[in-house]
């Protein structure tokens, strides 16, 4: 707490974003994206992740695209001891939430529906709010203890149409092949997906075995510090 936002040195315009994280009861804390250097008080769109219980908006709660959109649907998050895991995904003008492993939030940027959110909120006198603009990434420091870890992000072309999440049974089989031939980081990919899986393979009975795997693999393969391709994983991995 205290230490200042945390900013990429890279700017990122499509792209997929995991991460995990805790706060203890009544902490809050978010994550950033289209940030657009030229605004003052790096103003972007917020992953917003809060003790659900201190807020009455829910424009103000977890995964919700901060005081403009709410999360539909999905669970409050859990707070430490426990964690919680996270995506954002942008895409062409389309940009989900996702919260341990629910899809919940997706809008579309510059959107008439987008465009009418933000002009009942804070936001609404700054300049292309809620347009598409390539930012760094940015963990705010909202002087409350927040925890991050596994921090993975990968560019995305405009065009890929990818499913997010594949079939969970496909998933784990192809999964298992990367990993006979050694290929690790492909492997990771694939658990990574089975992650935001409705239904897990029964190999999996809990969550906590799927992280326990991930670190397994997290430890195999290396971090990329290289500037990254399309496609292509970046990771950085903190301890809690």
């Amino acid at each position: 707490a205290g230490g200042g936002d945390i900013v990429t040195l890279e700017s990122y315009e499509d792209f997929e974003l995991a991460w995990e994280w805790r706060i203890p009861k009544g902490a809050n804390n978010g994550v950033k994206y289209l940030v657009r250097s030229a605004r003052n008080g790096a103003i972007g769109h917020e992953y917003q992740m809060i003790d659900d219980s201190t807020v009455g908006s829910p424009k103000g709660k977890t995964a919700a695209f901060y005081d403009v959109l709410p999360r539909q649907g999905g669970s409050a998050p859990r707070l430490a001891p426990e964690s919680n895991h996270s995506r954002i995904l942008v895409r062409g003008r389309h940009v989900e939430h996702w919260l341990n492993g629910e899809q919940v939030l997706a809008y579309e940027l510059d959107s008439p529906a987008l465009r009418a959110a933000v002009a009942s909120s804070k936001f609404r006198s700054v300049s292309r709010f809620g347009a598409k603009t390539a930012g760094p990434i940015l963990l705010t420091d909202h002087t409350d203890e927040a925890s991050f870890r596994n921090l993975r992000i990968r560019r995305l072309s405009p065009e890929t149409r990818r499913p997010f999440v594949a079939d969970p049974h496909q998933e784990f089989e192809a999964a298992q092949e990367a990993e006979r031939r050694g290929d690790f980081d492909t492997a990771l990919e694939h658990y990574e997906n089975l992650f935001d899986a409705a239904q897990l393979p029964a190999r999996f009975a809990t969550r906590a075995l799927l992280h326990r795997k991930l670190g397994e693999l997290r430890r195999k393969v290396p971090a990329n510090t290289a500037p990254g391709r399309a496609g292509e994983w970046r990771v950085k991995a903190y301890a809690f």
